[in-house]
């Protein structure tokens, strides 16, 4: 873990001192800004329909329990209600998108001008626009690799390219707007984040998408197309999760079989994780056994096999880390059960997604090794569960009993 993170600042160093101080391909640096895609439209008034609209802009709600903000972590930040931007797909003739760094993504038109709304830099703060973006200081450019025909991104900068959430909820949920837009028939290319795991490949299978017309971000940083396709962001800044993404995993991922176990409630592992591990996991296995529930390790499973438990699945406990993200292929009503330490209590995602599912939405808080005043200690942050509150949240809440309690009631 340790070498990984050395390893991940090193390179973003290096991408850092590379963008300031190394002139290279500086020709392919913006030679101007649209702020907003109204005003890139309004300069292409004779090129075609260029804007597609599939949602209007919305205000967006997260009703949270005053039970539930009581016991969240005091640092992170909740907002009930945000305007949430119209969601649509931009066609850009001779577009070009540069997507080298973590933090930015930049959408240039055909004269090399960044185009607001549809770019992106997580380093912004409130009140700074596009022009006062790190993409305008570089000095550092990767080669372009041109495509003829019509690309479509799915780039969402940040977690996007790393974890499993971003992946799904931030990345390929924009091909549901590009569904919606009626243009997917039109798409030769799909450029997205990464196809360094399995999901990735298998995720856009599912959606119809075969492996020739995807383009690695990671492989091909700057491109340019015939006709880009961008569209807006799925998420906002990443507040609210919207219904119809929700919708989308429901209605575009469907379970092909059942899952062959001998059970239908389940406890994920994080045996195969570097951080937020539970450091009892073997003495929570063992004593959740009791109750019929198997531990499942899911990077053991194939895409289209996580879609197939958790849709098949009558309980489900979990860390609320990236795997519960597949509680969105769960049914309505079935039962989940969040657990967290006390240094990162967040309902912001998991309990706003289950709410949005119609599941029997439950949290256990569990005891955190570290003290954790921020994000980004308490997400790293390893959780012991206490057995004594697991046994009465199963029993009490859940209305479970042990296995040998079921049999001597039986007998009897």
């Amino acid at each position: 873990m340790i070498i990984n993170k050395l390893k991940k600042k090193s390179s973003l160093f290096w991408k850092r001192y590379m963008h300031n101080f190394i002139y290279h391909n500086f020709s392919c640096r913006p030679k101007g800004v649209h702020l907003t895609i109204k005003d890139y439209l309004q300069k292409n008034t004779e090129s075609g329909k260029l804007y597609y609209e599939v949602y209007p802009e919305t205000i967006s709600e997260l009703d949270i329990p005053d039970s539930l903000l009581k016991v969240s972590s005091k640092y992170l930040t909740y907002y009930p209600t945000i305007t949430e931007s119209a969601k649509y797909i931009l066609k850009i003739k001779n577009g070009r998108i540069l997507a080298d760094y973590f933090y930015t993504t930049a959408i240039f038109d055909a004269d090399d001008k960044i185009i607001g709304d549809v770019s992106l830099d997580l380093h912004l703060k409130n009140g700074q626009t596009l022009k006062d973006s790190t993409i305008f200081k570089r000095k550092y450019y990767p080669k372009i690799d041109y495509y003829k025909g019509t690309v479509f991104h799915t780039i969402a900068g940040g977690g996007s390219y790393v974890n499993y959430f971003h992946w799904l909820i931030d990345s390929i949920s924009k091909i549901h707007i590009l569904k919606k837009s009626g243009l997917f028939n039109e798409v030769d290319w799909f450029y997205v984040p990464t196809t360094e795991y399995d999901y990735h490949i298998d995720s856009l299978r599912a959606l119809g998408i075969t492996e020739h017309q995807i383009i690695d971000g990671r492989i091909h940083p700057h491109i340019k197309a015939d006709v880009l396709l961008a569209p807006s962001y799925s998420r906002g800044k990443h507040r609210h999760i919207p219904q119809w993404i929700v919708d989308f995993f429901a209605c575009d991922f469907t379970p092909r079989k059942e899952p062959k176990y001998k059970t239908r409630k389940f406890f994920i592992s994080r045996k195969d994780a570097n951080t937020r591990r539970i450091v009892n996991e073997d003495e929570v296995s063992s004593f959740l056994a009791q109750y019929n529930v198997e531990t499942v390790i899911l990077s053991r499973l194939t895409f289209q096999e996580k879609i197939d438990l958790f849709a098949n699945a009558q309980l489900i406990i979990s860390l609320g880390t990236a795997g519960f993200t597949n509680i969105l292929f769960c049914k309505g009503q079935t039962t989940v059960l969040e657990l967290s330490g006390d240094q990162f209590v967040d309902f912001r995602f998991y309990y706003d997604i289950a709410m949005k599912k119609k599941l029997d939405y439950h949290y256990l808080i569990g005891k955190n090794i570290n003290k954790s005043d921020d994000i980004s200690s308490g997400m790293y942050n390893d959780v012991k569960i206490e057995i004594g509150p697991l046994k009465q949240m199963m029993e009490d809440e859940l209305n479970l009993v042990p296995i040998t309690l079921q049999e001597e009631y039986i007998t009897n």
